[in-house]
């Protein structure tokens, strides 16, 4: 998939110019909690650390960077990115798939 177009997602919600696009997180749907690290791998196995929201989450800089970690701990078939967004006294976040119905 193609990087998601901010500016044309921040406009159809209707979220302000001055609300900071923060970067891309990773959302665990079975657990309801987003990635705060990935503290290393030994052999097989990889640590990871996980928190309820996503203010202190790890941020990814593009889609393509957060399915590469998606992809490389093998969460994909539970985890998905999502864009999240500076709303002042929250961050807002969004799914990949509801951006992309929304914008066809």
């Amino acid at each position: 998939m193609k990087e998601p177009d901010i500016k044309l997602i921040r406009n159809k919600l209707g979220i302000s110019a001055d609300s900071k696009f923060m970067g891309y997180v990773i959302f665990d749907s079975r657990n309801r909690d987003f990635l705060y690290s990935r503290t290393g791998d030994i052999g097989i196995f990889s640590f990871m650390e996980w928190i309820p929201s996503p203010n202190r989450s790890l941020k990814f800089r593009t889609y393509h960077d957060a399915m590469k970690v998606i992809n490389d701990l093998e969460i994909n078939h539970r985890a998905i990115a999502m864009i999240a967004f500076d709303l002042g006294m929250h961050i807002g976040v969004i799914d990949i798939p509801s951006c992309s119905e929304m914008l066809s």
